[in-house]
């Protein structure tokens, strides 16, 4: 399996298709190969909201995804693949971005309004209305495979001390702030 990344011409962007080459097998097909060609990523929602994504640190076009409906994606940015995810049936944030060429499992907390609290121009990390998301990249034969499902918040941060503790996830992300009891 492999890769073909073709630049788009003046941009930042390129078009990337994956590449599989297999043995057809028996008697007549022993020595005859296929060459396939098929979607660099392919996205697929699990929830049960449509999601929106886009490439991250862009305003580039979104892409909506239904439940259970595989979308491919085929542009990539040369550098790096990051994308951002919000719900497309709330008002909510863009997650923080995440990477889809590192094969991992990563949650998000994406946040959206209730309805009654605003929401502010910065991650509130107190806002209680929230949605978590566990992203989960898998690559089989030439095709990595971006899926979203529900999930539960993945730790539990509780404080037995007299201290007051800053936790924070790198590389990025807001400090919350655990008193103790």
């Amino acid at each position: 399996a492999g890769i073909v990344n073709c630049k788009i011409q003046d941009m930042d962007y390129h078009r990337s298709i994956g590449v599989g080459i297999e043995f057809l097998g028996g008697k007549v097909g022993s020595l005859t190969k296929v060459l396939r060609f098929s979607p660099r990523w392919v996205l697929v929602n699990r929830t049960e909201h449509r999601l929106k994504l886009r490439q991250a640190h862009t305003r580039a076009q979104h892409i909506e995804l239904v439940e259970g409906q595989p979308v491919p994606l085929y542009t990539g940015h040369i550098k790096e693949n990051f994308l951002v995810v919000t719900l497309a049936d709330r008002v909510s944030k863009w997650s923080y971005p995440f990477n889809i060429d590192q094969i991992d499992d990563i949650h998000l907390k994406l946040i959206y309004s209730d309805g009654q609290t605003p929401l502010h121009n910065t991650m509130d990390p107190d806002l209680s209305t929230f949605y978590v998301v566990r992203v989960s990249v898998v690559q089989k034969g030439a095709v990595t495979y971006v899926a979203f499902d529900k999930s539960d918040a993945p730790y539990f941060i509780e404080n037995r001390t007299d201290a007051v503790i800053r936790v924070q996830q790198k590389p990025i992300g807001p400090t919350y702030q655990v008193n103790g009891r």
